[in-house]
């Protein structure tokens, strides 16, 4: 087994606030990316509940896919937190036995 006294987390491109990248760990660019994914479901499901909110066969079509993009927004961002408590458990476990 290596030894692996004295690593830091690997320094990778990462996505700022602003869309942007600048440096840090690769489990913060992780976040922000699946972040990014989690925005662009919320966009969708505001776009059809407004559209929902309306009358007509537009309306009804517009919340049943609200329903299902609910339901796999809750998939996604319960994924994500797995994701990232798995890795930072792992990084923590890592770094304890170095």
């Amino acid at each position: 087994m290596s030894n692996v006294q004295g690593a830091t987390a690997p320094q990778v491109p990462s996505l700022t606030s602003d869309g942007g990248y600048g440096s840090g760990s690769w489990l913060v660019a992780l976040a922000l990316a699946l972040g990014k994914a989690m925005s662009k479901l919320q966009d969708d499901m505001m776009k059809d509940a407004k559209e929902a909110g309306g009358k007509g066969k537009g309306a009804t079509e517009a919340n049943a896919r609200l329903q299902a993009e609910s339901q796999l927004y809750s998939m996604v961002a319960n994924a994500i937190n797995t994701v990232i408590k798995a890795v930072g458990e792992a990084n923590t476990t890592l770094a304890r036995k170095s």
